[in-house]
Order: structure tokens, then sequence, then C-alpha cells
């Protein structure tokens, strides 16, 4: 049997990797990147997830690389809590957090350099009856039996195999990203008016105002945020400069203006905010003087993270248009490939390493015992439909959810905010069982009816560990 070709090496490519050669089943990653040379960001993994994680034998090595915190909550501008979870032993422990790096370490361990090809750039994707052809860019094709788009959300396998109309979408919409220690995190002493050091833990929110959020994510030795604005604020148009246009833009290093103008728009905003934002422009002034110093033959080493880690990170969001289908007789997609959405929920890595699991899953159960090639196209098929089947009804109850938190981020006008913040006065208990409802529907664990079709995939001996029966 041909290989499975999957095109991309992030988290959902090298799931899907590992699960087919933990089967038995010949596989090939094609990332146009070079190894460690994507930038970093903070994931969260919920409970699915890390079961995948833990089948696929990779669980052991994060582990101690994680860090345990509960679902996301919300606040308003002024610090006050507008929504959250419930308090109990299953939502404190609910997610765990990780630098995206050290998932991608764990799930490559062990693979030999010919399923891992870095370095090699797809410009295009062609579909036959009994194989794929896959083009790289150094004039090269390599023959698959399946095709898997595991490239993010600007997928060339999707617009290869379902045309240029479900190209992303930019919702006008900027993130600016980075990653801090602890120990800048915590030197916020003077912004709460006491000499008690807060514990990393407990500084994890989200805070919405005048069509922005910010957001704080504890790691296990640092801690991601991110700030969401509009594209034609300030900052994110002295950032992106003349590219502002291009939703594909990244840029890694925005440089001391506009992370002047980045400070002003959260002026005001609650505590630690300010201290955050201010550790950043440190932070990247500290890799900007490593960078060059590199270059220069110098000492360069940061001591709390690399260069690239103190670099904050700018890029359009995007959003993948609803797809009717996600795969062909012998082309399929997975992660934000398939269903890229904006990071209102921070479920995307979580919800790709499920599917990438899941379809790994389903492809073993249907090739393995294939005889021939005839029979193999018939097991394909039947291998995707369970995948899409199984998986796309928890996905498109995650993007409604999505689409409700991001018209709650929406408001920009004191009128409608102050209607948005009134959820703050809805009683706690009242409020965190609608917080509880939504969280589980987003994630497929409720109704039990699409619960039970992701579960049932595995057949009735794995049904168990998931905990959705």
């Amino acid at each position: 049997m041909r290989p499975v070709l999957i095109v991309g090496g992030g988290p959902a490519g090298l799931t899907l990797a590992r699960g087919l050669r933990q089967a038995g089943l010949s596989c090939m990653v094609l990332d146009e990147h070079a190894r460690h040379s994507r930038p970093d960001r903070g994931l969260g993994l919920w409970n699915r997830s890390q079961e995948a994680l833990r089948r696929l034998g990779a669980w052991q090595a994060l582990r101690m690389l994680t860090h345990r915190i509960p679902p996301a909550a919300y606040r308003d501008r002024q610090g006050h809590w507008l929504s959250r979870c419930s308090e109990g032993a299953t939502n404190s422990l609910r997610v765990a957090t990780v630098l995206e790096s050290k998932l991608l370490d764990a799930l490559a361990d062990g693979m030999d350099e010919g399923t891992l090809r870095f370095g090699a750039k797809v410009t295009a994707v062609r579909e036959a009856a009994d194989r794929v052809v896959v083009a790289l860019d150094d004039g090269n094709e390599v023959h698959g039996s399946l095709v898997v788009g595991a490239d993010g959300p600007h997928s060339l396998v999707r617009r290869c195999i379902f045309g240029e109309s479900t190209r992303a979408v930019d919702t006008g919409l900027v993130s600016f990203s980075g990653i801090l220690p602890h120990r800048a995190i915590t030197k916020v002493d003077e912004f709460h008016g006491t000499r008690a050091k807060l514990r990393p833990e407990s500084l994890a929110f989200e805070t919405l105002s005048g069509g922005q959020r910010f957001a704080l994510v504890p790691l296990r030795e640092s801690a991601f945020w991110f700030a969401t604005m509009s594209a034609d604020s300030p900052a994110a148009l002295q950032a992106l400069d003349k590219d502002v246009a291009d939703a594909t833009v990244e840029r890694q290093g925005v440089g001391p203006q506009t992370l002047a103008r980045l400070r002003q728009a959260y002026a005001g905003w609650h505590d630690p905010i300010p201290a955050v934002l201010h550790a950043a422009a440190c932070a990247e002034a500290e890799a900007q003087m490593g960078s060059h110093n590199e270059r220069d033959g110098g000492p360069h080493r940061h001591q709390d993270l690399d260069i690239a880690q103190g670099m904050v990170r700018c890029q359009r969001i995007v959003t993948v248009p609803p797809l009717s289908r996600w795969h062909t007789r012998r082309c399929v997609l997975v992660g934000d490939a398939a269903h890229g959405m904006p990071i209102n929920l921070a479920q995307g890595a979580a919800a790709a390493i499920e599917g990438s699991f899941l379809l790994g899953r389903q492809l073993a159960m249907n090739l393995l015992d294939c005889p021939d090639e005839a029979s193999q196209a018939g097991a394909i098929c039947q291998a995707l439909a369970s995948y899409e089947r199984a998986h796309k009804p928890r996905i498109d109850q995650c993007r409604t959810i999505t689409s409700f938190t991001a018209l709650l981020a929406r408001p920009a006008n004191p009128v409608s905010e102050s209607v948005r913040n009134s959820m703050r006065f809805v009683p706690r208990a009242i409020n965190e069982r609608i917080f509880d409802a939504f969280l589980e529907w987003s994630l497929g664990e409720r109704p039990r009816s699409t619960a039970r079709l992701y579960t049932a995939a595995f057949g009735d001996d794995e049904v168990e560990s998931f905990g959705y029966r």
C-alpha cells in the first residue's frame, strides 16, 4: 500500500502520523517549515485530546510539561467577573496548557527521518483513481494512497480539492501574542497595592471591552498572552504596515512603536494587563538585542526564554468557511484546514488532536486487513466517512458557541457594552450553570447523541475511558 501523505506538521498532522505509525500503516509528513522554526504559542488540551495523547504514548513525556487550569472566564475592563465555570474538581483540572513546541516534540518522538520531511513545500495536489499525487516546489512528486490536508486555515490542499471558494475568510481582526516567564508575570505588586506575589494560576482570565479582548493563559514555566483588536486600529496598522490587507501575513517581532500603541490601546484596563504588556515590551527589546548579538557573533541567550519566544507575534485572524464535507475519495481535511475558527474558545489544537486521532483509528480499523488495492479504495472511503460523521457534529456545535462568544466581545460603544456587562449581576449559581452548559455543548459532551457519535467510532471496548457513555 502506498503511504498516507500528510501535508502539515502541526498538532493535527503529527497526531495522525503517530497514530498511523502505531497501527503499522506507512505515512509521510510534508511540512514547508524547517523543524523548530514555528513561532511558539500556548495551547489548551481538553479531555478528549488528553486521552488521545495517552493512547498514542505521548502523554507520559508531556505530563510534567503541562499546567492545569480551569476553563477561561470572562471579565470586564475593570476586572469584574462577567461569567465563569462552576468551582469543582472536574473544572479545576479540566484544561492542561502546554507550549506547542513541547507538544510537537512529544508527538514526533520516535519517528524516523523518512516519516517527517521538513522544508518540503507542497505546490499542488492531484487526485487520480488509484492514487494521489503531491507536487513539491523542488520539482519532485510524491505518490500516496491518500492525502490529508493538515496545513492550517490557509490550506493549499483544501483549495486544490474543494476550490478557491474555500479560501480562508478574514475576520477583520488582528491578534498580538507572546510568551513571558512567570518571573515577569508575577511582578505586579505595585499594580495590586500588595507585597504578596500572585500565584501564576490565579492570573488566568479573558477580558472584553470596546471590541477588544485580552487573555492570559498560565503555562508550566511561563504564560501565554494574546490581545485582539480591529485590523484598522493604530497598533495593527503599525505592525502590519502595507501588508495589512494580506490575511496570510504573520509577523514575529513588531517593534517598539507598535508595542507603545498596543499598550496605549489597553491603558486603563484592569491589573495585571498593563504589567503584562510592559513585560512583553521589555522581553521583545531583549530578544531584539539578542538577535543582533547572535548575528554579530556575541552572546545572545536570554535567562528565561529563547530569542524567538521573546518576540511578540502579530497575525490576522481568519476563519475557514463551513464546508458541506471534509473528504473526497482520496483526500481529507483535519484540524484548522477543515474547521479553522477564531481563538475565542481555545479549542483549536484540542479539536485537531481529537479529529486526527479519530481519523487514524478509522484508517487503521478499515485498512489493516485489506488484501488488495481494490478493497483499499473502498476501505479508505469508509474510514473517511466514519471520521467525518463522528467528528463534524462536535465541530458544528463548537462553531456555534464560538460565534456567540464573538458577539460577546464585539460591543464597541458604552450602551451595548453595559448591556453585555449586566451578565455579572446574574446570580452566581445560575451564571455558572449557564457557562458549564455552553462549555459542554462546545466540547461535544452534550447532548449525549453528539458524544456517542464520537465514542461509538472506537468500538465498545474503548468507549468507557472517554467518560461520555
